[in-house]
């Protein structure tokens, strides 16, 4: 009967522990370089906010304060405050790839439609547009332009890529992540 026992507070003890460690997935990572755990999620406006552990004070997630912040329910998991071509203010997107070449994806819900933005830039550089679902056939060219500019100093990514002659998102992530494995 004690072995029982036993066995169900270790299990219960393994169980918790395993629980407050998913508490901590979630963080932001201020302007000034400090990361800190928090808890995300919206408040009932529907804007993203977070809590400090200990506090139920609720502060809005916003892109002159925060430059990163990781949200374990959602995906992507990690968005970055960047500023986006033609704009002058910072706006958060989605991380698909981080390396040489940075992937990130906007989501915009106008008009009851959803659409889809890819955008890449290289270590610090400003980030260029690089495919759009807005196009109903083929794709613009000067997106596809934009891509080859960031892979056209690693001649075997962009050799493989125009060998293809497809330009899809999984295309594109697939040559990014070939291009950052490489050094």
């Amino acid at each position: 009967m004690t072995r029982i026992v036993a066995f169900f507070v270790v299990l219960f003890l393994s169980l918790n522990i395993v629980h407050a460690q998913k508490l901590v997935n979630d963080y932001i990572i201020t302007k000034q370089g400090d990361t800190i755990a928090v808890k995300l999620k919206y408040n009932w406006l529907g804007n993203i906010v977070y809590e400090l552990p200990g506090s139920t004070k609720a502060t809005s997630v916003r892109e002159g304060k925060i430059k990163e912040y990781r949200w374990s329910k959602m995906d992507p998991q990690t968005f970055m405050a960047v500023v986006l071509p033609g704009d002058d203010k910072p706006t958060f997107v989605g991380l698909l790839e981080r390396g040489q070449i940075n992937l990130y994806e906007l989501i915009s819900h106008r008009y009851r439609a959803t659409t889809r933005y890819w955008y890449a830039n290289k270590e610090n550089m400003p980030l260029v547009e690089i495919y759009s679902q807005n196009r109903l056939f083929g794709t613009d060219k000067q997106l596809v332009r934009h891509f080859t500019e960031l892979i056209n100093d690693k001649q075997a990514v962009y050799l493989a890529f125009k060998q293809q002659n497809k330009y899809n998102f999984k295309v594109i992530r697939k040559t990014i992540q070939q291009y950052n494995s490489l050094r």
